[in-house]
């Protein structure tokens, strides 16, 4: 009778667990967004001879839209160590009281590596930003309504943040 009640019991147990890892599963929500922009102020980003004419400031505000929100049972790999560099972005996801809730950190889609060379030794690099691009997160918290973008900027001390876009998630 004990052997019985204990079997049930941990069969009722697995079934929970189970269950819970589906409820944790489903919430995890694959966000692909839209960053647009502003063109860049130099004169070569306008000349229709530059290979790569359409270049953003990669400084400059821009706006952020949600293009779509799907679930998904796909769990995104955990980063152990967060190391910061001015070719990456920051995204947070922010609860209804604005406070952190995710970050995740990801070389900037938007970045564009050129290299150029110029007789044997002569080689120059330059980084370009393309004025629109979309690309998704990963966000697993389910009380996440806003994502907001971060450059991460070396003041030779510390990384500060700046803002490029935010958006509410609808």
């Amino acid at each position: 009778m004990v052997i019985r009640v204990l079997f049930i019991w941990s069969i009722a147990l697995m079934l929970s667990v189970c269950a819970m890892a589906q409820s944790e599963e489903s919430s995890v929500r694959r966000v692909t967004v839209s960053l647009e922009s502003t063109p860049a102020e130099d004169p070569k980003a306008t000349d229709p001879q530059e290979p790569f004419p359409a270049t953003a400031n990669s400084q400059a505000p821009a706006q952020l839209s949600v293009a779509t929100i799907e679930p998904t049972t796909r769990r995104p790999s955990k980063r152990r160590h967060i190391e910061y560099s001015d070719d990456q972005i920051v995204v947070v996801g922010l609860g209804a009281d604005s406070t952190e809730l995710t970050r995740t950190v990801m070389i900037d889609p938007r970045l564009i590596r050129v290299e150029a060379f110029r007789g044997e030794k002569d080689r120059t690099t330059d980084r370009l930003y393309r004025t629109s691009v979309n690309f998704s997160v990963y966000i697993t918290d389910p009380a996440v309504v806003t994502i907001r973008i971060l450059r991460p900027v070396w003041n030779g001390a510390e990384w500060s943040f700046e803002i490029i876009a935010e958006t509410p998630l609808r």
